[in-house]
């Protein structure tokens, strides 16, 4: 049995039992009923198409503010960002330079059908945790919005996060990072990505 027979199987006896816990007076679904559900849980849809503009190869370079008000330190990178799992994520690998140390990174990107949010997953050669981020998109700006927290591994505080990601034009969009400070937010890194020719 191959991994995406697995996979439907696993969903659609997952609707199975929502089905079944359901409460008495709800009518039960028919076998037709729960395909036409896990068809929209599982295929991508017009969200899935808002992501399209990342897809590429990247210059990036990449701003980070160690103290508020100060200079940035600033350094470059190159990116590759594939659609997998057809077209339902985008993964993002990250090879560069931060602080003067070699850096890579992993981010994967989706639009989660059933709780109506985009989801971004971030893990990178610096880090032993994982940043997950939800959020959602304002097509009038091409901004994706997104939430999360961080845990500053000086003082062990967890701070809220919040990022946005802006297209704006075909080949560039920008990455901004905000965590939570004295009840604000303040820009900790910013990450401009450039189409690579």
């Amino acid at each position: 049995m191959n991994l995406l027979r697995e996979i439907n199987l696993i969903v659609i006896v997952s609707l199975l039992c929502s089905a079944c816990s359901a409460k008495k007076s709800a009518a039960p679904m028919s076998p037709s009923d729960m395909e036409a559900a896990w068809r929209v849980a599982s295929e991508p849809g017009e969200s899935h198409t808002y992501l399209e503009p990342l897809y590429g190869k990247w210059n990036t370079e990449t701003r980070f503010w160690k103290k508020q008000g100060g200079e940035p330190d600033i350094s470059h990178g190159m990116v590759n960002t594939q659609w997998i799992f057809g077209n339902r994520f985008l993964k993002e690998n990250y090879m560069g330079d931060l602080d003067g140390f070699s850096f890579n990174g992993l981010g994967i990107t989706g639009y989660d059908n059933l709780k109506k949010q985009f989801t971004s997953f971030w893990i990178d050669s610096m880090n032993t945790g994982c940043s997950l981020w939800y959020g959602d998109y304002d097509p009038g700006t091409k901004t994706f919005h997104y939430t999360g927290s961080e845990i500053d591994p000086f003082t062990k505080v967890e701070h809220s996060t919040r990022s946005t990601l802006t297209v704006l034009d075909k080949d560039t969009h920008r990455f901004e990072l905000f965590r939570e400070e004295d009840g604000g937010f303040v820009k900790t890194m910013e990450v401009t990505y450039k189409r690579a020719s």
